[in-house]
């Protein structure tokens, strides 16, 4: 018995060390930088890219659009970078925002061709964690906004028209 005590000994120390804030939560690792201001969470793509795609940006409204005028009120201002190819498993991403509050995250397909309602779709959007179906606030407050994680599904987009009908038939 002497010996088994003495042999796990040092297993005992090191997992006390190892142990010394108890049952604390583990930090877990950021992908925001820190000197940004903005927002920045983790997207996860489903579905299938489709073979015309120019690009897929992250971009943020202050107000919901009501208009398709007012689709082009986004932030962060053009240029915009795609997040990078391939667009499949999960990404961290980062947009750099001014403080305010946003009414919506949103990804953003991009067909092949200009910047016109025709050829983009919503691809998935932060939601409201208690109305899944609404989409989530940010507030934005001298700092960068993190865990501002959703879903891109290829498979499921929406035309604009969508959100401001009407919609072709």
């Amino acid at each position: 018995m002497h010996r088994t005590a003495h042999r796990l000994l040092p297993l005992a120390l090191v997992a006390g060390v190892a142990c010394d804030k108890g049952l604390a939560p583990m930090p877990q690792p950021t992908s925001c930088p820190p000197d940004v201001v903005g927002i920045c969470g983790t997207v996860t793509f489903a579905g299938a890219e489709p073979a015309n795609t120019d690009g897929v940006f992250i971009i943020a409204y202050h107000t919901f659009p009501q208009s398709t005028a007012d689709l082009y009120s986004f932030v962060p201002a053009p240029p915009l970078q795609s997040l990078p190819r391939p667009f499949t498993g999960s990404y961290s991403y980062t947009i750099g925002v001014p403080n305010g509050r946003y009414e919506w995250v949103v990804a953003v397909w991009k067909r092949v061709g200009l910047l016109i309602p025709d050829n983009l779709e919503e691809a998935g959007f932060y939601r409201d964690q208690a109305v899944p179906t609404q989409p989530g606030i940010v507030v934005v407050n001298g700092t960068v906004t993190d865990a501002i994680d959703f879903v891109i599904d290829f498979d499921n987009m929406h035309p604009v028209c969508f959100y401001i009908p009407p919609c072709p038939p």
